[in-house]
């Protein structure tokens, strides 16, 4: 905790065991309260000593200790578990049927980052949208004030895409084969990394002009890129496809 933040910030019973820096921000920022960290190793001896117990974990510690989650919280040693689920595509029809079943008196609260596709019965979920919360109206209005006055349409598409899974080569190979996008921009490069061309040199320059604020995770919310303003400058439309296509959600965060 910072020593500026008040007392108040840290919960008596809440605890967090590796969340990430960010995700401790995010909650802080949006939610004005900080759990207080725990190691993996101390989750027992802190719930054993504090029957309120409500551990707050993120969706990777989750997915990779489950069975270890829901053994403490079958026999009661955890009050509640709450998950950061960051990517709902991540939990599966079956993960979630699990937890619909073995759930009971809201001892797992899931804040998702989108939509599951239908409701169960016994899992208490709450959206959140991360990135508009980040990004927020006022910033993307800022950004399409600048770019609108620069605009200088020449192409008539911006599409980027990387083609790691079959519904992305799928699209590709269309894409690749017809006219229709002779006159745009394309990259289908086998990896990011050629998207993220001077990234680092463009957020050090915005760091030393504009301060490190929200504006600089809005900028960087995928992957370490940034946004392509001088293609965007010349385009007019850009064509974004899903992280994934079929799955437990209703959209993923390309389309938040």
């Amino acid at each position: 905790m910072n020593e500026n933040e008040p007392e108040s910030t840290k919960l008596p019973n809440l605890y967090s065991v590796e969340l990430p820096e960010w995700v401790e921000n995010f909650i802080y920022d949006y939610g004005g309260v900080r759990p207080e960290k725990v190691s993996f190793t101390d989750i027992e001896s802190v719930c054993n000593a504090d029957d309120t117990s409500k551990i707050f974990v993120y969706e990777k510690s989750f997915l990779e200790h489950s069975d270890y989650f829901f053994n403490l919280l079958k026999d009661n040693v955890i009050k509640q578990l709450i998950v950061f689920n960051h990517h709902p595509f991540n939990f599966t029809n079956e993960l979630l049927e699990r937890i619909n079943t073995l759930t009971t008196d809201d001892n797992i609260v899931l804040l998702v980052n989108g939509y599951y596709s239908r409701k169960y019965a016994n899992i208490k979920s709450y959206h959140f949208d991360l990135f508009e919360n980040t990004i927020a109206h006022h910033f993307n209005l800022l950004l399409s004030t600048i770019l609108h006055s620069k605009r200088n349409i020449e192409k008539d598409f911006l599409v980027q895409v990387v083609p790691r899974d079959e519904f992305r080569k799928t699209v590709v190979g269309f894409m690749e084969n017809t006219d229709l996008f002779d006159n745009s921009i394309t990259s289908f490069a086998k990896t990011s990394k050629s998207l993220h061309h001077d990234a680092d040199t463009f957020l050090e320059h915005v760091k030393k002009k504009y301060g490190d604020g929200q504006h600089i995770p809005a900028l960087t919310s995928f992957i370490g890129g940034v946004p392509n303003f001088e293609s965007y400058e010349k385009i007019l439309c850009e064509i974004v496809l899903e992280t994934r296509n079929s799955g437990s959600w209703h959209f993923t965060e390309k389309l938040f």
